[in-house]
């Protein structure tokens, strides 16, 4: 007997869509088809639909920068300069410690957004990822910002390669370099604020003016710049190594090799070791800013190793017991929910760790 011929498609319907979204109603994990879908939805260039599919892709994979960048991109191109500045948002709101993200989003304001605004993204990302050492591709941009408007702003343009000094970056020592290239080539004039008159006023730059007023300012702009790298450097040094033998700093389904998971594992005894010998150490001999530091970076440290480490239950379970330890079993409750919100939710080991966890801290 003959087969029976396909019943015909239904005029409009889009089956590769339809058989996407279906296959992950049952697979809501497969990263594979996300991105089978993802692609073929931006072809189908339908505002709304772009919209549903992007967004339940971030409820289970909230991580990955570069496609908060492609969602953006094209609100931008369908919807809007202020949808497309939406989605930025939400992207760093998600990955809150991504370099990259934050540069995604500086690029963005440069080329839609007006000056102000702009500024506001740099102040921003300064503040949310200024002081990362892999922060240099950041710093650049932010330093040819305001170098393409250095003709009306050079204190701004001054003062970014101040902030730049401060933090402890791998490619310091480059962005010195830079400095001085622009210290020698501006008059200080253009740059020197009051409080700037009044400490040269009182330094010994003022008093050698062998080469000139103009050379002894720029000698003294110099001086406050390498002095903040030189003091960023002494921070870096004992964490150079430990940098170097992180692998990849962002999220992906693809497992984290044992040596990559060790290395972020060395990195934070490192961190942990430095927050208890301060905090033992006699209130005279530390200052209370820097036992704030100190555990700002052991914070920092363990935000920026789950990302690439979001699905490794050890490492939430260290941060867990951390928390507990140092600031509050409830404040340890919450990360604990967060990673399952959706970071851990389909892995059973998961839920057996934080029941034991939990057992744990109540025999304590």
């Amino acid at each position: 007997m003959a087969s029976q011929p396909a019943p015909p498609e239904e005029p409009g319907v889009d089956t590769v869509y339809v058989g996407l979204r279906q296959q992950l109603k049952t697979k809501p994990q497969d990263f594979a088809c996300w991105t089978q879908l993802l692609a073929h939805v931006e072809k189908m260039a339908d505002a709304s639909v772009i919209e549903e599919c992007f967004d339940l892709f971030f409820e289970t994979y909230p991580l990955c920068y570069g496609y908060w960048k492609k969602y953006a991109d094209l609100q931008g191109k369908l919807v809007s300069v202020a949808a497309a500045k939406t989605v930025y948002e939400r992207g760093v709101g998600a990955v809150a410690l991504s370099v990259d993200m934050w540069l995604y989003y500086l690029q963005f304001a440069i080329a839609s957004l007006p000056a102000p605004e702009v500024e506001t993204v740099v102040q921003r990302a300064e503040i949310a990822v200024g002081s990362h050492p892999q922060a240099h591709p950041l710093w650049e941009r932010i330093l040819e910002y305001f170098k393409s408007n250095s003709h009306q702003h050079v204190d701004k343009l001054i003062q970014a390669y101040l902030r730049c000094l401060k933090q402890p970056l791998i490619k310091g020592e480059e962005l010195l370099e830079a400095f001085k290239v622009v210290v020698a080539h501006t008059s200080p004039t253009e740059y020197f604020t009051p409080v700037w008159d009044f400490e040269y006023a009182q330094s010994a730059y003022k008093a050698a003016t062998l080469d000139g007023e103009t050379e002894a300012r720029r000698n003294f702009c110099l001086h406050k710049g390498r002095r903040l790298w030189e003091d960023a450097q002494q921070v870096l040094q004992p964490r150079r190594a430990l940098e170097a033998a992180l692998g990849r700093p962002y999220f992906h389904v693809k497992p984290l090799t044992s040596r990559d998971i060790l290395s972020w594992c060395h990195y934070l005894d490192f961190e942990e070791g430095e927050h208890a010998r301060l905090t033992s150490s006699p209130p005279t001999s530390v200052s209370e800013s820097e036992r704030s530091e100190c555990t700002r970076r052991v914070f920092r440290l363990y935000e920026r190793c789950l990302i690439p480490c979001a699905s490794v239950v050890s490492m939430w379970e260290r941060y867990a017991d951390w928390l507990a330890r140092e600031v509050s079993p409830a404040q340890a409750r919450l990360q604990w929910d967060r990673a399952f919100h959706p970071y851990l939710r389909h892995l059973p080991l998961a839920y057996c760790a934080r029941a034991e966890w939990e057992e744990s801290l109540q025999q304590q």
